[in-house]
């Protein structure tokens, strides 16, 4: 199977990548700007995304209005939605997306470093999700080794990513770790996101396209 990107970009920049990568998912990240009826032409491809600060996203209103607006999105019948697993709208929102046949990305983020245990718990509560995705910041080579390690036996299709410079390797890996995508980024939304074409040189080097 080809390796696939996901490429992320604030919400009303969305629909030029999206013509300019046909072949890419990408994710529209809402809490940094534009509208719904920009992206029906590729809602095929879309993940819809509006991150909350906590979790290193723009968002800056309450939870309640950040739920109208995931809830809202689900009616343009995107492919995916992200939700954080830790956040009190996780179970709204994962609920309206199973009824109306979206699906759901369960994510977590860490800044601060990579918790195993923590990692464990997300896992458990992502089980009625359709992909977990994990990104923490690694102190040290062995976390990536560990991430690598926790994609492998998680159980579920999993994206783990070890942010910033030190952790890239997790990235481009992904397709070898049975992830069912990575994600990129034309100007980079989280530390370490690579541009596309990055990927795919170093997935041609590996053979993998």
């Amino acid at each position: 199977m080809r390796p696939m990107i996901c490429i992320s970009a604030p919400g009303n920049e969305a629909p030029a990548i999206a013509r300019i990568y046909p072949d890419c998912l990408v994710e529209a990240r809402l809490d940094m700007g534009g509208n719904l009826d920009q992206l029906l032409d590729f809602r095929e491809r879309l993940i819809i995304t509006v991150r909350r600060a906590e979790e290193g996203g723009k968002w800056t209103k309450g939870e309640e209005e950040r739920l109208s607006l995931l809830i809202k999105s689900l009616e343009i019948l995107p492919r995916y939605v992200d939700i954080e697993i830790m956040s009190p709208i996780y179970e709204n929102v994962l609920q309206e997306a199973k009824e109306k046949g979206v699906g759901v990305i369960a994510s977590f983020h860490d800044f601060r470093g990579m918790d195993l245990k923590a990692l464990r718990k997300a896992r458990l509560r992502a089980s009625k999700a359709d992909i977990l995705k994990v990104a923490v910041m690694p102190s040290s080579p062995i976390d990536l080794v560990r991430m690598m390690e926790f994609v492998l036996k998680s159980g579920m299709p999993t994206i783990g990513i070890c942010m910033g410079k030190n952790g890239m390797i997790t990235r481009y890996a992904a397709p070898l770790l049975g992830s069912p995508f990575t994600y990129a980024a034309l100007s980079p939304l989280a530390p370490g996101q690579p541009r596309p074409e990055d990927l795919m040189e170093v997935w041609r080097t590996w053979g993998l396209i």
